[in-house]
């Protein structure tokens, strides 16, 4: 009998816990695994990654579950992460880049402050090309977290003075 090496096909990836509220009310906690090697960008996958990818479903361990949780992404109002775990901002996009602080309001009552980045080249740098041009969730960076909050769940945008 011939035996041939062994080969590791598995993905490397690292877990990390969040906050995630749903449009039914309910907040949890929830490991998701990210990879070590973003698809789109250099460096780590991060959670904005993955709510913003096209899969319908993102697959978490949730504390007291036995297995994973398959969480419908379309019924996630917001997640809450450290900073660290935020959108992480490339020092060389940041000349294109404007920093926008505002006020939001959910569809469940809850009103958050903090700020948006804002891509793109001048002229196009408005709040509103930013909200309705990116994709389904929005890093909002708050004083204490960043909340990736979903825009169809979002009622209110008002800007604050910088």
């Amino acid at each position: 009998m011939e035996t041939r090496p062994s080969v590791d096909l598995a993905v490397p990836v690292r877990s990390a816990t969040f906050i995630f509220r749903t449009v039914d009310g309910v907040t949890f906690e929830g490991t998701l695994s990210l990879h070590l090697n973003a698809e789109k960008h250099q460096g780590a996958e991060t959670v904005l990654d993955r709510l913003n990818d096209p899969n319908l479903f993102l697959p978490l361990r949730v504390p007291g579950d036995l297995h994973v949780v398959f969480l419908n992404k379309i019924h996630i109002v917001r997640v809450d992460v450290p900073h660290e775990e935020g959108a992480s901002a490339d020092p060389e996009d940041m000349a294109e880049t404007d920093i926008q602080p505002i006020k939001v309001r959910l569809i469940d009552g809850d009103q958050l402050e903090g700020s948006v980045r804002i891509d793109g080249p001048s002229g196009r740098r408005r709040l509103s090309d930013f909200l309705n041009t990116q994709p389904a969730f929005l890093p909002l960076v708050g004083p204490e977290r960043v909340h990736l909050l979903h825009k169809r769940f979002i009622t209110r945008i008002e800007p604050l003075r910088s």
